[in-house]
């Protein structure tokens, strides 16, 4: 009897703390779609306040803009609307700092999306979180975008640790900021280290997607950028074409990462000299670019500047000068006024523009050799190549004993420069400089140099 009653009430025990158990979840999960339920009808009535913005009724006969709306919105949670509801606020200010990226509005993009992680940073105290991770990957796009490469790769890293913590195996997420850390580290020229970030991503998207998938054909054409960069073409080519059959097959024409792989294989057809297929593949993406993106949107300059470099090697010099302006213009309005595109945008203007006005052409050059300067990572050949030109417009103007230091530094420190062209543009801006200066003797002296490079070995 006493066995039985034992039995009975560790049976009567179990049942109770199983129900209390099952009682507290039910309790939790209520509480906790109490509070989801909340935070959506709270951005849901933010949401439609934003949108009745734009309602032609409350426009005063003005027509509203999407960047419009979107400053509106910025502008009432900056206000504090929502300072008592953090986690709206945090989902909200993403949302706000992704279109905005979207759009191509950089620094706004910036500001909102490290709020959003700041938010999340004071919500989770541990830093784990899925949210948290994914504001850290669109703040490092935005990073990408104007070239804060070594941030880019700190909010990655970052991001990859929560994710590792979250997720034990493959995960759609985890391949996708392995993607973009090796784009982080090739464009810092860490080629091994963004090898192996690129290959542990193709290699769990395989796993998780198959070969035909879109996030497959990114990590495919990333590893044809690699590709390139190691002036491997022949792989570099064969991975652009298998990255823009699966995008065109699974997306379509037109849409913006078609665009992307016929802007690289157009740049790499470029690069080994293959300018009308260069062409028609970059006049593709132009009008493809036009057709999806607001006219001041950052990829639509890119669109034209490298078809301008095109041109520019073909010789019409009217229609690259065309291409680096509008380029130019679009960069102004959307990056940084530091940022490298300017001074290639700077560079290429000022091709033609040193012949028609040299005053304007050696402030521009002054601007873009500054922004070159405080890029090392563009390389010193560049800035040589822009001290170059800079010579010359001061060259044009009659400041020779300016002109002649500048453009004897440019030569020297283009010594070790692979391409010889670099090199022979100096030494002929030096033999016109000292033409005009009406020293014969040191122009003579250039344009034999000149002649011995010419005729000598790569």
């Amino acid at each position: 009897v006493v066995g039985v009653l034992l039995l009975g009430t560790t049976v009567s025990t179990i049942g109770f703390v199983k129900a209390t158990r099952a009682q507290k979840l039910a309790t939790e999960r209520s509480e906790e779609s109490l509070r989801a339920a909340a935070k959506a009808a709270a951005i849901s009535n933010f949401m439609q306040e934003m949108i009745s913005s734009v309602d032609p009724a409350n426009a005063l006969g003005h027509e509203v803009t999407i960047r419009q709306a979107l400053d509106g919105a910025a502008e009432k949670i900056d206000a504090g609307s929502l300072k008592k509801q953090p986690s709206v606020e945090a989902d909200l200010r993403s949302t706000i700092g992704v279109t905005y990226l979207g759009l191509g509005h950089y620094p706004e993009a910036d500001q909102h999306l490290r709020i959003a992680v700041d938010l999340r940073r004071g919500l989770f105290g541990d830093g784990v979180s899925a949210d948290l991770a994914e504001d850290l990957s669109r703040l490092s796009s935005v990073a990408a975008a104007q070239g804060r490469h070594v941030e880019r790769e700190a909010w990655l890293r970052e991001a990859l640790d929560i994710l590792h913590r979250l997720h034990a195996g493959d995960h759609a997420d985890v391949a996708s900021v392995e993607q973009g850390l090796g784009a982080a580290l090739r464009t810092q020229g860490r080629l091994a280290e963004a090898e192996l970030h690129y290959r542990n991503s193709l290699d769990m998207r395989e796993r998780l997607f198959g070969r035909e998938h879109v996030d497959v054909a990114q990590s495919v054409n990333s590893l044809a950028l690699l590709a390139q960069n190691k002036r491997d073409f022949a792989a570099a080519e064969l991975l652009f074409r298998d990255a823009l059959a699966v995008r065109r097959k699974l997306l379509g024409d037109p849409h913006p990462l078609v665009a992307d792989s016929l802007n690289n294989l157009a740049n790499l057809y470029k690069e080994q000299g293959n300018l009308d297929e260069a062409e028609a593949l970059l006049r593709e993406a132009l009008e493809m670019r036009r057709k999806l993106l607001v006219p001041e949107h950052p990829a639509l300059a890119q669109s034209l500047h490298n078809l301008a470099l095109v041109l520019w090697q073909k010789r019409d010099l009217a229609g690259a000068e065309e291409c680096f302006s509008g380029a130019l213009n679009i960069w102004r309005s959307a990056l940084p006024p530091n940022h490298v595109h300017l001074s290639s945008a700077i560079e290429g203007v000022c091709g033609t523009l040193l012949q028609r006005d040299a005053a304007r052409a050696e402030e521009l050059l002054e601007e873009a050799l500054g922004i070159r300067e405080a890029h090392p990572r563009s390389g010193e050949n560049w800035s040589s190549i822009t001290l170059s030109m800079l010579g010359e417009a001061l060259a044009r103007q009659g400041k020779f004993e300016q002109a002649e230091p500048v453009l004897l530094a440019a030569f020297e420190q283009l010594k070790e420069h692979p391409d010889k062209a670099p090199r022979k543009a100096v030494l002929i801006r030096l033999a016109w400089l000292y033409g005009q200066w009406n020293r014969p003797e040191d122009a003579e002296r250039m344009q034999a140099e000149f002649s011995q490079l010419s005729s000598s070995n790569p």
